[in-house]
């Protein structure tokens, strides 16, 4: 979860439920109904946007909201992963975790939230961080990433 508030801790709870539900990652979306983003302009409503179609259509991850770092994992998951293999860099670990779960069998649910744009400060999202993005995918679609 982000540290500047823009993931509000009103929703740790919902959570919480999910995750006793039985599923081992929760994702906190802001693009499934009921969620929402608060500030954003449209080129950042564009790169999220460019983002989550790349995940989807170029790794084929079907989850609505790939970027979200708002996420609950149970300890078994963390444990199941061998974070010295992480390939990736910036925010496409994001993707690249996910497709580590998908892989292992993990149940992945989506829950509803509110994004609200940073009060100060920018994002630290750079074109470097949006082109690893696309290669991670490409990694994951051709089975580069084990």
């Amino acid at each position: 979860m982000d540290a500047d508030l823009s993931h509000n801790p009103i929703f740790i709870p919902n959570f919480v439920k999910e995750i006793d539900k039985g599923f081992d990652v929760v994702i906190g979306s802001r693009r499934i109904e009921g969620g929402s983003v608060i500030g954003w302009n449209w080129y950042r409503k564009f790169v999220s946007f460019g983002g989550n179609s790349i995940g989807k259509y170029i790794a084929g991850i079907d989850i609505d909201d790939l970027t979200s770092g708002f996420r609950a994992y149970k300890k078994k998951v963390i444990e199941s992963l061998d974070l010295n293999k992480i390939e990736s860099e910036g925010y496409a670990f994001q993707l690249e975790i996910l497709a580590k779960c998908l892989k292992k069998g993990f149940k992945i649910s989506s829950i509803p939230i509110e994004f609200y744009d940073r009060y100060s400060g920018k994002s630290k999202l750079s074109k470097l961080d949006f082109l690893n993005f696309f290669l991670i995918a490409l990694k994951i679609r051709f089975g580069m990433i084990k």
